[in-house]
């Protein structure tokens, strides 16, 4: 288990929370919720599908063969999958992500996996995603996947069904 490099108030205490148990009072996730919907989006750099690569072109956004995490999520899953319409820019893929995560029907779950501390939360499309902005193969849920080691948001994309987002039995519901 990784002890974790965020030295934040909240993300210290998801990470006791997920270690533990410690059930976090209702002020606690509110704050939580609040430091996630203000956390930055991965900034690691990642290689590019070259089908993904190829897809951006075709939309008008030319990806490098390297990008930063933000970029690889806005290819894979607006361009490629069509979650969102091929339109939707970053600042509105993002904006949709911190609907999502302040929805008041949003779910806060905490776990680990491969030994690392995850915070996922997991909202209805319909109360985050405008129509206009909802692509062809949207999903019924826009799950965010928040690591409490790093501050950041990994990743963000819909499924079409609670299970789908493969929350581990035994996982610890907050909301």
């Amino acid at each position: 288990m990784s002890t974790g490099s965020s030295s934040h108030p909240v993300d210290r205490l998801l990470r006791r929370t997920i270690l533990t148990g410690y059930r976090p009072t209702d002020a606690e996730i509110q704050e939580t919720i609040q430091h996630i919907a203000d956390a930055p989006f991965a900034r690691h750099q990642t290689r590019i599908d070259p089908y993904y690569a190829q897809l951006s072109i075709q939309h008008g956004f030319p990806v490098p063969a390297f990008a930063d995490g933000l970029t690889a999520h806005i290819a894979k899953h607006v361009w490629a999958q069509e979650q969102w319409v091929v339109t939707t820019t970053t600042a509105e893929y993002l904006e949709d992500i911190r609907a999502a995560i302040v929805a008041d029907t949003s779910r806060l779950v905490v776990f680990l996996r491969s030994r690392r501390p995850v915070v996922a939360i997991l909202a209805r499309t319909i109360d985050a995603v405008p129509l206009r902005r909802r692509g062809p193969d949207e999903g019924r849920y826009l799950l965010i996947v928040y690591s409490p080691d790093n501050a950041m948001i990994l990743t963000a994309y819909m499924v079409g069904a609670v299970q789908d987002a493969n929350i581990p039995a035994g996982a610890q519901w907050l909301t």
